[in-house]
């Protein structure tokens, strides 16, 4: 058996356990959070185990034949998605101490951390009013930038863009605010050929060029059926353009359209922002959580985890300050260096 600890910004403690005879998969796991590895504590807001075990689902409600529900408890007997399968169980998240057992096919290991353990992280850190945001975040000069909008909308080539320009980096894919400030959320790259910046590029060993050459391959293969991702870790590729925490000065949403010729640009108000906001979270990985969430809200109403949407909304609206800027931005299909630059003009004013 092998554990890691994990710290977020002394937010958010967790422990996973690895009960399988199989090191490899731990690592791909714990490898999303390398960056919050930490020392041994007893403080934990929840635990990990990986491997198989034996539900504690008597006296339970049953729904969609493989949901098992009591209060404070929730067993999903059997999911899938592609060709990853899997059966987990979490109980004390609505009070008390919270423990989450997952156990998988070999491939599903892979996807765990995404599909189970973040939104975890997310819904504890909601809990203590810092609410994850579905975003990435950049600095230069002591003020923070934010871009948010869903998967492909190109939240890590703008990152990795500015990056080039001498601008430091809070995360390009999660972020946490809490009263008008940036914490970073340091997470492993997903790197594509279609995202695969200079800075980047120029950064990767012939391994990692061969090994995203062929991923591109069975990606075309498989007619966008597999697309596997490369994920390199920020602060080993570039230690020195990370920093921690940053006031926010510019929200940028960002939406991309298919017929549009050239970047468009107007300022909306925070409460409009929020609904992207939520709306956008929603549609990260982490929505293949959502199901659940339903199910034990059909059985508990009114518990925690049913009202975690209209909590999030209120932490967002709380957290985020009323005197920033907020920019929506339709882009097209395909970026292009001008719309870059049109983005750095905007957060030179």
């Amino acid at each position: 058996m092998e554990e890691r600890y994990f710290n977020i910004h002394d937010i958010v403690k967790f422990k996973i356990v690895n009960t399988t005879p199989f090191k490899w998969q731990f690592k791909n796991i714990y490898g999303s959070y390398e960056n919050f590895e930490a020392v041994k504590t007893d403080d934990l807001d929840f635990i990990v185990y990986l491997g198989r075990f034996k539900p504690t689902n008597q006296d339970c409600y049953i729904t969609e034949e493989k949901y098992y529900i009591k209060e404070d408890y929730f067993y999903c007997q059997k999911d899938s998605y592609k060709f990853t399968n899997w059966e987990f169980e979490m109980s004390g998240f609505e009070n008390g101490d919270t423990i989450i057992r997952i156990f998988s096919n070999i491939p599903g290991y892979m996807w765990m951390s995404g599909f189970i353990i973040d939104f975890m992280i997310h819904y504890k850190m909601n809990e203590k009013g810092y609410p994850i945001l579905h975003a990435s975040c950049v600095s230069k000069d002591n003020r923070g930038f934010m871009f948010s909008g869903s998967g492909g909308t190109g939240k890590t080539t703008i990152t990795m863009n500015l990056l080039e320009k001498g601008f430091k980096m809070l995360g390009d894919n999660y972020i946490i605010l809490k009263k008008g400030e940036v914490f970073s959320y340091l997470s492993l790259l997903n790197i594509f050929t279609y995202n695969l910046a200079p800075i980047i590029k120029s950064n990767l060993g012939v391994k990692n060029k061969i090994i995203l050459g062929l991923k591109e391959i069975i990606y075309r293969v498989t007619q966008g059926y597999i697309k596997i991702f490369t994920k390199l870790n920020p602060k080993e590729i570039f230690p020195e353009l990370t920093i921690d925490k940053i006031k926010l000065d510019t929200v940028f949403l960002i939406l991309r359209k298919k017929e549009l010729k050239e970047m468009q640009i107007k300022k909306i108000d925070k409460i409009k922002l929020c609904e992207y906001l939520v709306t956008t979270q929603m549609l990260d990985n982490t929505c293949l959580f959502l199901p659940y969430i339903a199910e034990y809200s059909y059985i508990f109403p009114e518990s925690k985890l049913a009202t975690y949407w209209e909590r999030y909304k209120k932490n967002l609206e709380e957290n985020l300050p009323d005197d920033i800027l907020i920019y929506k931005v339709e882009v097209p299909q395909k970026y292009d260096k001008e719309i870059f630059e049109k983005i750095l003009e905007v957060i030179s004013i």
